[in-house]
């Protein structure tokens, strides 16, 4: 049934413009009850926050009304369902609902009595469920935020007994592929009493189609029993999607579920897979369930035999006893019939399986039921063994009642009804049943029938062919019956054998030779077979090898490809080589020569070392110099207070004591000066170790002493500037002057500040 609200989906724009509309209006209805006081905030404002209103909210008519599909239409149909499953079972069903959306069909199923679980992967969607569940607390559901796709696997044997998924699958299928999706729905089928699932069709105008199967009743082979109920619309187009109930133990037709423990898409084991699994029989409970397919090229013929069997069942001719009709129905896509199943063997079986039965009996109970339908101008196809039913009282029974025409035609050769009778009349009583195809195996000359059924049929064959009815053959085997020796030929028949019939005892001979000919040929029609397979699979190999020859031959080409690439980056590498060779020599050449230069530069600064340690002996007698120049200046303690003040005396003052021995020895002073003055420039290490040796050394650490005992505040400018910098400019403290007071003091003083503040 189209959707009115359906959109033309002339692009997916349509359809996201079409959502986006009817949320509006919905929304503004929703908004209309909350001002009437006739719906809750809280659920109202849930509602308007989902991307979608798919389903009508439970409960809730006045603002379901204009939501995105119709929903009362499977509804019906699924409480069907689970109301003849609840009487089945004899109690309430546990269910879940995959991909609950707003937990319509959830809802609605627990306040059929069912526990229910209800999953989504939107969070909005979980919490419209939660808020309408809570006007709801008798309910027994819940609602949970989960993917599909994690639950699936999860599930285990009877923790539900119905799932339901209902249009969802198609967009797993989109993200996983229909054989993930077929896989997993395999998995769950022998956990749950049944399933409930609408499958979106590839032939849809939305992006996901294309990943769909052709058949969507493919997704379900895991299923045993699956059954198209209906189909349905979407808001999406105008194409309506099929409604599936499947199971392994249940079946369901027309509102009715019975059991079956077995299935078969055979009817009897000579007919391998005849129908292209179009036909499905199963079995249970004293019942036979025939369920066939019309979606392939047998609809005809799979509509016509069911059809004809429920006509014949539901209106038999008197006297005929045959199974009770239960029920039979068909849609457009699925024919159906349900029937009593009386308990016994298929002939054909028992002939295979080598179990003894009476031939006599079956012919007479077979006869006389071929009279019935004779008498009301009716007859049976296809008489076979594989049509015979041996009953547990080794009565015989006609099956097939979908083969029962007004024709008096057999379906195959040899055409006539009563020649096809003596095939079956052979088989009966030889107890041999080849396969039907093919053709039947031509054994219609009584001739070929042991005694005393040779006398019966030569007695049929003497009549006209216009004669001929199963009355007559019903006849002649009641005297058959009665007295085995006597002759049953009418009066004016001869018994002696004539020329015809020894010619068609010879046919006989013939023709079972060409059977057994026959029979070699299949036998070396399957040898080739077998044969052409591994010639198939044979040439399957060798392209196989040879598409690998190729493949490997390629990958030959390439390889060549890549090694001459790489023999012209070898080549380039050889010329890079040889290059860096070459910068390496001559950096080691030059390396040499530092080195060299470094051993030169060690053995002066050892001479410097040494003209060092005789400055610092020098400077030893810089102390009572030292002491004489403060005791001079006390006199001039205003003006030294002053200079006191001054940062620059108070670095200068340990070096003015030094000028008094630095003047004395000028000439020294200058020829250090020269020979330390180009170290310095080369080197600042010589300059750090000099500094350190100021910290370090005797005299050093003397002259330092005297600083921080007479002049505190000195001492710390003088100790954190050697703390922070480490190192003291040579050259500025070792200036040449001949004398440390007057000018020359202030000028030394402020050549060792600068020397400070350089470093």
């Amino acid at each position: 049934m189209a959707n009115p609200n359906s959109i033309d989906p002339k692009n997916e724009n349509d359809i996201a413009g079409g959502v986006i509309a009817q949320k509006a209006r919905i929304q503004a209805d929703i908004q209309a009850q909350i001002d009437a006081g006739l719906l809750s905030r809280h659920l109202g404002d849930l509602i308007m926050q989902l991307p979608e209103i798919y389903q009508p909210i439970y409960s809730h008519p006045e603002i379901s009304i204009g939501v995105s599909r119709e929903s009362d239409d499977r509804w019906a149909v699924i409480r069907k369902i689970y109301l003849a499953m609840h009487d089945k079972l004899g109690r309430s069903l546990k269910v879940l609902d995959l991909g609950c959306a707003q937990g319509y069909m959830s809802l609605r199923l627990s306040a059929e009595g069912a526990s229910v679980t209800g999953v989504d992967y939107l969070d909005e969607n979980i919490a419209v469920c939660n808020a309408v569940a809570a006007e709801h607390r008798g309910l027994n559901v819940r609602f949970e935020t989960k993917r599909v796709e994690d639950l699936l696997g999860t599930i285990s044997v009877g923790q539900y007994d119905m799932v339901l998924g209902l249009s969802i699958f198609h967009h797993l299928i989109h993200l996983h592929g229909k054989d993930v999706i077929t896989g997993w729905l395999t998995e769950l089928a022998p956990k749950i009493e049944c399933g409930i699932f609408e499958f979106a069709l590839s032939s849809e105008p939305i992006y996901w189609a294309p990943s769909q199967p052709p058949t969507p009743r493919d997704l379900l082979s895991g299923f045993d029993f699956v059954h198209e109920i209906a189909r349905y619309g979407t808001h999406l187009s105008e194409i309506e999607r099929p409604l599936y109930y499947s199971s392994n133990r249940y079946w369901y037709l027309d509102g009715v579920i019975g059991s079956f423990e077995a299935w078969t898409y055979s009817s009897h084991h000579l007919v391998e897979n005849n129908f292209q699994k179009t036909r499905q029989y199963f079995f249970g409970n004293g019942q036979i369930i025939k369920k066939f397919l019309l979606d392939s090229g047998l609809e005809s013929v799979n509509r016509i035999e069911l059809k004809q069997e429920s006509n014949f069942l539901s209106a038999p001719p008197p006297g005929l006893q045959v199974p009770h009709l239960i029920l039979a129905g068909e849609n457009q896509y699925e024919v159906w019939l349900v029937r009593e199943a009386p308990p016994g063997k298929i002939l054909s079986t028992l002939i295979k399986d080598g179990v003894p039965y009476d031939p006599y009996l079956v012919l007479a109970d077979i006869l006389e039921q071929l009279c019935i339908l004779e008498a009301a101008g009716l007859y049976h196809n296809d008489i076979r063994t594989w049509n015979t039913l041996v009953l547990t009282d080794n009565s015989a029974m006609l099956l097939d009642y979908g083969s029962i025409i007004r024709s008096n035609e057999d379906c195959v050769w040899p055409h006539n009804i009563y020649l096809a009778f003596w095939i079956f009349v052979y088989e009966v009583v030889s107890g041999t049943v080849n396969t039907p195809f093919p053709l039947r195996q031509p054994f219609i000359s009584p001739i070929s029938l042991p005694e005393p059924y040779q006398k019966w049929g030569m007695m049929f064959w003497s009549y006209p062919t216009s004669e001929w009815s199963f009355k007559l053959l019903q006849d002649g085997f009641k005297k058959l019956v009665e007295n085995k020796n006597a002759t049953i030929l009418p009066k004016d028949s001869a018994i002696s054998e004539s020329g015809s019939e020894l010619w068609v005892r010879a046919m006989d001979e013939y023709v079972n030779k060409f059977i057994e000919l026959h029979e070699n040929l299949i036998l070396i029609q399957s040898e080739q077979n077998k044969l052409h397979a591994e010639m198939e699979q044979n040439r399957a190999e060798k392209e196989h090898f040879q598409q690998g020859l190729e493949s490997t031959r390629a990958e030959l080409e390439s390889t060549r490809g890549e090694l001459e690439s790489t023999r012209g980056e070898l080549e380039s590498t050889r010329g890079e080589l040889e290059s860096t060779r070459g910068e390496l020599e001559f950096t080691q050449a030059e390396m040499e020569y530092t080195r060299s230069e470094m051993l030169e530069a060690e053995a002066n600064l050892s001479d410097t070392k040494n003209q060092l340690a005789s400055v610092s002996a020098e400077k030893q007698n810089l102390k009572a110099r030292l002491d004489a120049m403060w005791l001079e200046r006390e006199r001039f303690r205003l003006q030294v207070e002053q200079i006191y003040a001054s940062r620059s005396y108070r670095i200068a003052a340990p070096l003015r004591w030094a000028t008094d021995a630095l003047r004395a020895s000028r000439a020294n002073l200058r020829n250090a000066r020269t020979k330390i003055s180009p170290l310095v420039t080369k080197t600042k290490i010589q300059i750090r170790r000099l500094a350190n040796w100021l910290k370090t050394t005797k005299f050093g650490g003397f002259l330092l002493g005297i600083v921080r005992k007479r002049f505190p505040g000195l001492w710390k400018k003088i100790a954190k500037r050697l703390e922070t910098d480490s190192r003291i400019e040579l050259g500025y403290v070792l200036k040449g002057h001949e004398s440390v007071s007057g000018p020359d003091e202030e000028y030394f003083v402020s050549n060792f500040n600068r020397g400070i503040k350089t470093e």
